[in-house]
């Protein structure tokens, strides 16, 4: 959902930020925990941020805006995407079934519709878009029948059917190290000072005094499809099933570039206690999924986090000086 929108801004600006640093800068490895009984499942907890927060933020650290359009029938879409692209503006679409595309190895194989593609031309001749995609060094081209079915999704909390993003750039692009530093501001204050406190660090100490009274309030069943939930959305595949929650990604591929970018090298100290993090969080999964736990052992599990955590954004925070003596805001 960010890769095409990284590669834009080094169209624009002619800088290449590092692969991946945008993912992160934009407001991966968070934390968010709602309780809410008539939901499925009533106890909701995720480690990542919802495509429109995260472009939001992404708008807030590059100094860009978006127009978004979904909901409407795949015909009044498509003319949109043909509109902004004879403008010279790339189209991000998605979330998308990638069952439908043709060149990955879940095509008519498996369902997973949370997928996006940056749309950079159409061919009226062989009824086709072209596109990019993160996982192919080379452009793509699907016909208008399977990006149709690919776009006919909805998925809670990320976004609905026929979903498309033009994103538009200032005359002036921000520096790579504006967008770190300004990316860094923004996950401190996440964190630390959220606008409800069912998020960042106070959404974890919230959950780790809640989360020992579940029993008495959810049935077993419940509580069993609410920690499974949480369990998959810690997952980092790219790591052979690390259920960190993104902790140790973060530490290395964002922190520890953003410190390199800044030359704040104090930086790099935070980065083992992120990988202390990651691992606490990564034996709890486990144990829930071995169900070799109690909800006591979970609770202590968010506190030990949440002082981790707590910690190291306070520290962050005076490294960086937060948004005193700054060129930036945001």
């Amino acid at each position: 959902m960010v890769s095409g929108i990284s590669d834009q801004y080094a169209w624009k600006s002619g800088n290449q930020l590092p692969q991946y640093y945008l993912f992160w800068a934009s407001g991966m490895c968070g934390f968010t925990y709602v309780k809410y009984k008539k939901a499925n499942p009533p106890g909701m907890i995720f480690f990542g941020i919802n495509t429109k927060n995260q472009y939001d933020n992404i708008c807030r650290i590059m100094n860009c805006s978006f127009e978004k359009y979904e909901n409407l029938i795949f015909k009044s879409t498509l003319a949109r995407i043909k509109y902004f692209i004879t403008k010279g503006l790339p189209v991000i679409i998605g979330p998308l079934d990638m069952y439908y595309l043709p060149y990955l190895k879940f095509f008519q194989n498996t369902h997973i519709p949370i997928h996006y593609l940056m749309v950079i031309g159409f061919n009226e001749t062989s009824q086709s878009i072209i596109v990019y995609d993160c996982d192919k060094k080379s452009e793509q081209n699907i016909n208008y029948d399977l990006i149709k079915d690919a776009l006919d999704v909805n998925v809670p909390g990320i976004g609905k059917k026929n979903t498309i993003h033009i994103f538009h750039w200032p005359e002036e692009m921000p520096s790579i190290k504006e967008v770190a530093y300004k990316s860094l501001l923004l996950k401190v204050d996440f964190m630390l000072n959220p606008h409800i406190n069912n998020l960042g660090i106070n959404g974890m100490r919230k959950l780790a005094g809640e989360i020992i009274n579940w029993p008495g309030e959810l049935s077993e069943s419940e509580i069993n499809k609410s920690l499974h939930n949480m369990v998959e959305y810690m997952n980092d595949r790219f790591r052979g099933r690390i259920y960190d929650g993104g902790r140790i990604r973060f530490a290395d591929e964002y922190l520890n570039t953003t410190a390199k970018i800044l030359e704040k090298k104090e930086l790099h100290t935070f980065i083992g206690q992120y990988h202390e993090s990651g691992n606490l969080l990564d034996r709890m999964a486990k144990s829930i999924l071995a169900n070799n736990y109690n909800m006591q052992m979970i609770s202590s599990v968010f506190k030990k986090v949440a002082d981790i955590e707590e910690n190291i954004y306070r520290k962050i925070k005076n490294i960086i000086a937060y948004a005193i003596n700054s060129p930036w805001t945001y």
